[in-house]
């Protein structure tokens, strides 16, 4: 027994790996370092600047004492990081040295404030000023004249709750359709969310819009029909780009939405579809030129008229495909084309 306890009393202790967890870290010191610049990119996807400046625009709609125990800082920075990443809330608030509770409250209620911003920031332009600008800004991509956004649809996938009948798409996942328009900057000018069974045709069927499509590729196209169509998905790219943009920088479309019901869902999307237009216009010192259909909900999906296409929308597609036969002829006098 004593050479066994002798020969244990010299057996060293394995090393254990540590980890060490950040505490309330200060956010309003860190952005005034350069130093972290790198890291709000990375985390809260946007600059420093940036972020000082969407703390300005959000801080007058809290009392102060709300942010008693953490600066009002980190609750924006809790924000971002939620919507920036596929992380749940544990991990965020770990991240962010706050405890969970005060990390989901705090995301509830910014994410709440960006939906009020929307009517602010992402409005109709009221000018015929302002509309020629999105149409020159169109011509200038590749020469599609009057054209006022470029239209598109994407899937956000969300949480399967008791009702999910109707909402699950082609994939069958329970999911949003979202349609949107945007302009040659990809600043979302208009977007619609309805369920993830709603066909693209058929959402936009309750558009305001006049959609100038694409030629049917049915092999028997001519030349001027196909330098329409080359003319056409070239400026189309916008919207495409726009949605790319949208669910690299706020990964939380990476997965299925966290929120257990259909109004928080989509008050996230919401709050996601507004921040790249206050950020571009942040980042760009101009003039927001962003379009929402003044319809729109913040507390659900919104209302529609049943009674489904109307006269005045059928003569609205048959002057859309006047406008498709008149562009054709016009790409092919225009120099170089031939």
């Amino acid at each position: 027994m004593a050479t066994f306890s002798a020969a244990f009393g010299v057996v060293k202790k394995k090393a254990t790996n540590r980890f060490h967890v950040p505490v309330n870290l200060d956010v309003r010191r860190m952005m005034k370092d350069p130093a972290w610049n790198e890291w709000f990119k990375l985390n809260l996807r946007c600059s420093q600047r940036t972020f000082e400046l969407l703390c300005k625009l959000l801080e007058p709609h809290f009392p102060p004492v709300a942010y008693l125990r953490y600066n009002f800082e980190t609750g924006v920075a809790c924000t971002l990081f939620h919507l920036g990443s596929s992380d749940g809330y544990r991990e965020i608030a770990a991240a962010m040295g706050v405890s969970k509770a005060w990390c989901v409250k705090a995301v509830n209620k910014m994410i709440r404030v960006l939906c009020c911003k929307c009517p602010e920031y992402v409005k109709v332009p009221r000018s015929a000023e302002e509309w020629e600008l999105i149409e020159e800004g169109f011509r200038i991509v590749n020469g599609f004249p009057w054209c006022a956004g470029a239209v598109d649809g994407t899937l956000v996938e969300i949480m399967r709750h008791h009702n999910s009948d109707g909402w699950y798409n082609y994939k069958g996942q329970a999911s949003f359709n979202i349609q949107a328009v945007c302009d040659h900057r990809k600043n979302f000018l208009s977007f619609d969310i309805r369920p993830g069974s709603w066909s693209d045709s058929k959402i936009w069927k309750y558009s305001k819009f006049v959609l100038i499509i694409l030629f049917p590729d049915d092999g028997k196209l001519n030349d001027e029909c196909r330098l329409y169509n080359f003319i056409h998905s070239s400026t189309k790219m916008k919207i495409e780009g726009a949605f790319g943009l949208l669910k690299e920088r706020f990964r939380v479309f990476k997965k299925a939405l966290p929120e257990k019901t259909i109004s928080s869902a989509v008050r996230t999307v919401l709050a996601c579809m507004v921040l790249p237009n206050i950020m571009i216009d942040f980042e760009n010192d101009g003039i927001s030129e962003f379009v929402l259909r003044e319809s729109d909900g913040v507390e659900g999906i919104k209302q529609f008229n049943e009674s489904g296409p109307t006269v005045g929308d059928m003569m609205a597609s048959r002057i859309g495909k006047q406008k498709r036969k008149e562009f054709t002829k016009m790409f092919m006098t225009l120099p170089g084309r031939n």
